[in-house]
């Protein structure tokens, strides 16, 4: 296939045909262009490139505050073509047109750079941003699938897997923070895999003790979060695809592993509750069968101390006790007793009373036995005190007294 060649933007803001290079950077351009077959020639390029856009001199800031969309294109389109092309030692891709490539975009998706395209036009600008979003997940599907079947003694690789998956996840999550280009952005199924697999792989490699390898996956797993927590928040269509394409797991992958740490598990537990914000009962019923509630109530006793894990937490089960398998669960998982503990620790909550009294309404409808489970708790003299507490809440005033009428009948 033919490549187009770059245009490049004049000082007046209008667009020109190709013409001789006038900066460093329009060589290295031209370059890459003309050459795009050539792995020495490219991989020696995007050398040069990343580091006059990682390091520019007074001269280039001056004349390319706003990164040219020739620069993207091109650099676009040499990532893509070698994420197929033998590296070295025997490597699918090219490893090293892959790590200066990153490298640039992952300073120019930076808002606090002499180098940004958040200059440019916003039309411009997300149709730059989504084409950087298709090429790094393209390129990070590859890397991750090498990572993934690579050799766990071989050190350098495994830094160098973390490394590239790092660069992506990151550039990911900048164009996601930014908030006029969130609304614009096309999510699609291999965005949400990609992330959700690179969190994973941060559990799968969680024993490797080098160092640089060990800081990579640290930032995969918080941009991965920051990522899932973003599209979490969304419409029904993108937390659908969040729950289809390992979304979830991965969630829950991490809670079940970093039991010891309060920040993750509160976030996670409220990442769950936004995810189950969803109409589509299928895939909540499916979180219920894979193991949502229970990671959730392990975490609500983990730390029964935390107010953020325990909102959450109660959040996520008021929108996951929808069938009798979700309330087997909650019983066999002492779920009441942890709903019953939130409630009386936070009272000044009225989220984990409004969701707590939701929960054990559900569940005092499950017959007598699960009702005396709910009554052992003290759960009746708690409810009492906050229907008096909240009585201007609809939900409060609505769950409560079911749950006191429910208990009266026994």
């Amino acid at each position: 296939n033919t490549v187009t060649p770059p245009t490049f933007s004049s000082n007046n803001n209008h667009s020109h045909s190709y013409h001789r290079p006038s900066s460093p950077i329009e060589a290295l351009i031209t370059t890459l262009h003309e050459n795009l077959s050539d792995a020495a020639i490219i991989q020696e390029t995007c050398a040069s490139l990343k580091k006059l856009v990682l390091f520019p001199s007074n001269d280039s800031k001056k004349t390319t505050k706003t990164i040219n969309a020739a620069l993207l294109q091109t650099l676009l389109t040499v990532m893509r073509i070698y994420q197929d092309r033998s590296g070295e030692n025997g490597e699918r891709f090219n490893t090293r047109v892959q790590v200066d490539s990153l490298s640039i975009l992952e300073r120019i998706t930076s808002t606090n750079t002499s180098y940004t395209i958040y200059e440019l036009p916003l039309e411009s600008t997300a149709e730059i941003s989504q084409n950087i979003m298709d090429t790094v997940v393209s390129v990070m599907d590859v890397i991750i699938a090498a990572w993934l079947s690579s050799d766990k003694s071989n050190k350098e690789r495994q830094h160098t897997m973390a490394r590239l998956t790092r660069k992506g996840v990151v550039v990911i999550s900048k164009l996601l923070e930014n908030s006029s280009l969130n609304k614009q952005l096309i999510l699609r199924d291999e965005h949400v895999r990609v992330t959700s697999d690179a969190i994973k792989m941060t559990q799968m490699n969680s024993s490797n003790n080098e160092s640089s390898t060990s800081s990579s996956l640290v930032i995969i797993l918080e941009k991965g979060f920051s990522i899932l927590e973003m599209l979490s928040q969304k419409n029904n269509g993108t937390k659908g695809m969040l729950v289809r394409n390992g979304g979830t797991e991965a969630i829950m992958n991490v809670m079940a592993k970093n039991s010891n740490d309060a920040a993750l598990q509160g976030k996670a537990c409220a990442i769950l509750s936004h995810l189950c914000n969803i109409d589509d009962l299928s895939l909540k019923q499916s979180m219920v069968s894979n193991g949502a509630i229970d990671v959730t109530i392990r975490a609500m006793f983990e730390y029964k101390h935390d107010q953020y894990t325990q909102r959450g937490a109660c959040a996520a089960l008021s929108r996951l006790c929808i069938s009798d398998e979700a309330r087997q669960i909650m019983v066999v998982n002492s779920g009441i007793l942890a709903t019953v503990q939130a409630m009386n620790k936070f009272q000044d909550c009225k989220e984990i009373q409004a969701d707590g009294c939701f929960v054990l309404a559900f569940l005092a409808e499950g017959g007598l036995e699960v009702k005396y489970a709910i009554e052992s708790t003290g759960a009746l003299n708690i409810i009492s005190k906050v229907v008096k507490r909240y009585p201007n809440d609809d939900d409060v005033q609505l769950n409560g007294t079911c749950v006191i009428s429910l208990l009266s009948d026994m």
